[in-house]
Parts: structure tokens; sequence; C-alpha cells
């Protein structure tokens, strides 16, 4: 009987660690598809500010101040920062000061750094021996810039899924990275009504169902997989009781497609708190959620064959090393 094994993360957020994580994982359970799930964009830049004269740099990380002037310790700290999920740039003050009043400027810095730092990802899995040739899945995510479409589609030691993958002879993966509407109005966000129409045009190009895995970054509305803490007008946390109060915010759209047409399986991401499982019919549906900010690596592991999903579970990484301090 034939299996496929299929590793899948999501939301990372820009942490080098995790992504670290991710390939030692595809070596450790020696998986033959390996699906990054959306979402490698870095939250924040960390400006390094330089002084020509003495030579100094300057940044504080985590609330240390970092005082160096050597190679080593400056390299050091630019890997401490990617791997907190943060984008080091070397800066001046001049610099710095244009980049927080030119929000233009800004945003083309921050996309950038992004973009170099995919491709030093990608750079990073060429250079990891894997026992059986994985095939490594990078599918971009709401937060993502179209950057980062740019580096893994002109890239062919990964897969960017901008059509329709064969994940074996029985399995096809079809994925989407747009979501429903949230409060921080990211890259990728669609009405509900428009989320239904393009992903119907997704699913309609599909004939066999029961070996469709679908790679859909939003997870559906009320699954579990969708529980986040809900926010005021001012995206400040609601508080019931004095405890936080969550509520479902995944898309109805998702959900609506997912009973309609039953694929094998569905993968998400989006919600970092609601890490599960869940069955929309016959449907596996999971979200591996994230803790990215804490360099942890969650992962859903599943064994697929022709007939069905043979067996899943989730598998973390929450070992830190001592770079990070």
């Amino acid at each position: 009987m034939s299996i496929i094994r299929i590793l899948f993360a999501s939301d990372i957020h820009g942490s080098k660690l995790v992504w670290l994580k991710f390939l030692n994982a595809i070596k450790v359970y020696k998986v033959n598809i390996a699906i990054m799930g959306g979402d490698l964009s870095a939250k924040e830049i960390l400006p390094i500010i330089h002084d020509a004269k003495s030579n100094l740099y300057q940044a504080t990380l985590l609330g240390k101040n970092y005082n160096v002037t050597s190679k080593q310790e400056l390299n050091e700290l630019l890997e401490r920062a990617k791997y907190f999920g943060l984008l080091p740039l070397i800066t001046d003050t001049k610099d710095f000061k244009r980049i927080i009043k030119d929000l233009t400027y800004q945003r083309k810095i921050f996309e950038d750094l992004d973009a170099a730092q995919v491709l030093e990802w990608i750079e990073i899995a060429k250079n990891t021996s894997f026992e059986n040739k994985p095939k490594i899945i990078i599918i971009p995510g709401n937060d993502d810039s179209k950057k980062i479409d740019e580096v893994l589609r002109n890239d062919d030691f990964v897969v960017y899924p901008d059509k329709e993958i064969d994940l074996d002879v029985y399995h096809k993966l079809i994925s989407f990275n747009y979501v429903n509407p949230t409060p921080w109005n990211s890259l990728r966000e669609l009405s509900e009504k428009e989320l239904k129409k393009k992903l119907e045009q997704k699913f309609e190009t599909v004939n066999d169902f029961d070996h469709v895995v679908a790679a859909i970054h939003a997870p559906p509305f009320n699954s579990g997989l969708d529980t986040a803490p809900k926010l005021d007008k001012k995206k400040r946390v609601v508080h019931l009781l004095g405890a936080p109060f969550y509520s479902a915010v995944g898309s109805k759209a998702v959900r609506e497609v997912i009973e309609k047409y039953q694929p094998k399986l569905t993968l998400h991401g989006h919600i970092h708190e609601s890490g599960g499982f869940t069955y929309i019919g016959k449907t596996l549906c999971v979200n591996p959620g994230s803790e990215y900010n804490i360099g942890a690596l969650k992962a859903y592991l599943i064994e697929l064959s022709k007939e069905k999903i043979e067996k899943f579970k989730l598998v973390e990484d929450t070992g830190i090393k001592r770079l990070l301090f």
C-alpha cells in the first residue's frame, strides 16, 4: 500500500529558528511532502543604527540594549533578531528618520527585507541534506507581500502552488491564501462573497474530491479552529468577567465550500490560538496553531493512502538555542 507522509506548518512570521526546526522535522519524520501554509513575513523591523565614525552598531532587542563594534558581535545580533522573527536593518540616523516618516519608503524596505529573508531560507533548505528528497511547498498568506510570491515563483527548488499540484499519483493539492476581513486590514483579504466565488472556481476544476488536499489559509467559521480574542473598535481585547472573551473569526465561505465538496483533508492556519483538528462531514480539517514568538514549531504530521487518512498527529519542537540569549 502506497502511503505519503505530509508535514504541515503555518504562520512562522519571520522566525528563522522555526524555519530551521521545520527543515529538521522534514528530516526526522522522513516526510514526502512538506507544506508551509502562509504568513512567512515578519511583524517588525529591528533597526540597527550604525555610526560610521566610531563603527558602533546600536540596537534594542527584547528590552536589552546592544552596543557592538566587532563583526562577530554584529553577526550574533543579526542572528538573534532573525531567530526571534524580526527583520534586522543596518541603517544610519538620517535614513532611520526617513523610514519613520515616509510610510511608502518604510513599506518598500520591509518588503525588500522580507523577500531577502525568504531567499535566505530557501538557500538553507537547498543546503540541507534530506534523505528522501521531499517536495517542499510554500504558500503565501494574508500577511505576505507579492514580492514573496515573486521569490517563490522564480525558484525551482521549492514549489509555488499557483495552480493544482500532484502530491502523488492519487492526491492533488489546491491552495488558497486569501482570508475573510480582519481588524488589521492585511494584504490579502476579501469579502465572504468574493471568497466564496474564488474558492468555487478552485474547486470546480476538480473531479475527484476523495483525493483532494486543500490548503486554505483561513479556517472554517465556528469550527474550533478559528477561535480568537474578540477586539473592540480600537483593536483592544474585549474582556468578560476579567477574562479575554473569545469568538469565532473564521470564514463562512470556507466552511460552506468544505461542506459542499467534502475534500479528503483541509490544511489551515491564520488563527494562532486555535491549534487542533475537527471534522466537517467526512473532511478532516487541521490547524497546527502558531507559537513563532517563542521559537516553537507546531506542525501536523499526516499519512495518506489512496483509500483514507491512515493517521495524523500534532508534532512540536519547543527547544530554544543558547544563541537567543
